[in-house]
């Protein structure tokens, strides 16, 4: 991802008198509905910040400094609306992120969530907002780690989605450059990966064990029946209408017990009457029953 730029003649040209940082609103609303008709996709609920600073890069890569310019230029080019719907996607991730948050998960949750499986019946998990895949794969080698200890529990069952299909693509394919070493211990490259053309490749049988999909979780109906719910740095980006809707959508998959996984910049926030902490420094919430 380019590192991001903002020269003085990009600000003039989202400047308005009340505030300099903002494009005019009618510049903005056309690349929205602009992006809505030609993508499916609506991002008027994204916060506003996260918007410009996206569309700072797009039209500084274009050497264009005037919003209304590059709204005529999105309108005479439509490769330029797709270039912009994946800039506008998020997909910063990587293995184990938080990884004492991963720790507190492999020690504290998942033990009494597969034990707690029926027979024959599978821990569910879904990833949401996936991106290339790190995060739904360090699941799956937490998940196969305790099931050397426990060769009676559940078999998990796990999804992981995300808008963006090229992202999507490439989490099926697993592979990673060299630099995952960082946040993948030397044990589990060994195991769990296979050295290629540089960097490393999830080996068969773990992809395996993951099914991606391209799937919004804001305009698409959730899955359900859910033991384990992993939505981290994706609220972030949303407003907070959009972020309380969301916390409904996600507690209605989970089934009564299952625990939502979220990040450290991110929470529940009122819905107390629908989560209870498990683990409140890395955000770990079990779904209440509700009528």
């Amino acid at each position: 991802m380019a590192n991001r730029k903002r020269s003085a003649d990009m600000a003039a040209g989202f400047a308005i008198a009340t505030d300099p940082a903002q494009p005019p609103p009618e510049a903005l609303e056309r690349i929205l509905l602009l992006l809505r008709s030609r993508t499916g996709h609506d991002f008027s609920l994204y916060k506003q910040s996260t918007l410009v600073r996206r569309l700072e890069r797009c039209m500084g890569r274009l050497h264009i400094d005037d919003a209304e310019a590059y709204v005529r230029y999105l309108d005479g080019h439509p490769e330029e609306v797709q270039i912009l719907f994946r800039a506008l996607l998020i997909n910063v991730t990587r293995f184990f992120r938080d990884a004492q948050a991963f720790a507190a998960l492999k020690a504290d949750i998942l033990p009494p969530l597969l034990a707690g499986c029926r027979p024959a019946e599978p821990l569910r998990v879904w990833v949401a907002g996936c991106a290339t895949g790190e995060e739904a794969y360090s699941i799956a080698i937490v998940l196969r780690e305790l099931l050397d200890d426990l060769p009676q529990a559940a078999t998990p069952q796990i999804h992981a989605t995300d808008l963006d299909d090229e992202s999507i693509a490439a989490a099926r394919m697993g592979r990673y450059p060299s630099s995952i070493a960082h946040d993948v211990s030397p044990e589990r490259l060994r195991r769990f990966f296979d050295r290629d053309d540089g960097g490393y490749r999830v080996r068969q049988e773990l992809r395996d064990g993951v099914d991606f999909a391209v799937r919004s979780v804001i305009q698409d109906t959730p899955l359900s029946g859910l033991d384990l719910l992993s939505c981290r740095n994706l609220m972030i980006y949303f407003k907070a209408g959009l972020q309380d809707r969301l916390i409904a959508d996600l507690h209605a998959a989970l089934r009564a017990g299952g625990v939502l996984f979220l990040s450290p910049s991110e929470s529940i926030g009122n819905h107390t009457d629908l989560f209870e902490p498990v683990n409140r420094r890395w955000k770990l919430y079990r779904a209440k029953p509700v009528g």
